[in-house]
């Protein structure tokens, strides 16, 4: 299924999008929504959206700080639906 993942440099901004059957499930790092280690970030959002039927994790957050993951709804997913991976975020 589809999968996000902005890394590097630059910035991901979605609102208010519906997701569905997405993520690659078994692969590692293939979730519907994922910031990943953007370090500091406040442009990065992921806002008003509903991931539903998720095949893998419906949003992550890793080693990306100072986003804005605000008012999302995570429906029937198949692994845990907010996943911040190192807990410092």
């Amino acid at each position: 299924g589809l999968h996000t993942m902005m890394m590097g440099s630059g910035y991901m901004d979605i609102r208010y999008a519906r997701v569905e059957h997405c993520g690659q499930r078994p692969l590692m790092g293939r979730y519907c929504l994922h910031f990943h280690v953007m370090r500091r970030c406040p442009r990065c959002v992921f806002q008003g959206n509903a991931v539903v039927s998720a095949e893998h994790v419906g949003i992550t957050v890793h080693g990306t700080h100072g986003s804005l993951v605000d008012q999302n709804v995570i429906w029937d997913a198949k692994a845990v639906g907010l996943y911040v991976e190192d807990g410092n975020e």
